[in-house]
């Protein structure tokens, strides 16, 4: 996509501003990657920690599935 819209411009001014854009493109979808990595193994902790908290809870109450 890249190759495509610097070929795409008219001149070369127009080509250096495509490629500044998708070099800024790139910075931001590997600052994307990282985040959602991030936020994937929180996620994991998160239920790691409320299954936790169940664990704890079960030995009290009685606690039904909501899914069944």
């Amino acid at each position: 996509s890249e190759v495509y819209a610097v070929n795409e411009c008219g001149d070369w001014m127009q080509a250096g501003v495509a490629k500044r854009h998708f070099a800024e493109i790139k910075k931001h979808a590997e600052g994307f990657k990282k985040l959602a990595k991030e936020v994937h193994e929180k996620n994991a902790h998160m239920i790691a920690l409320y299954e936790d908290m169940g664990s704890v809870l079960e030995k009290y109450f009685e606690i039904k599935d909501a899914e069944k």
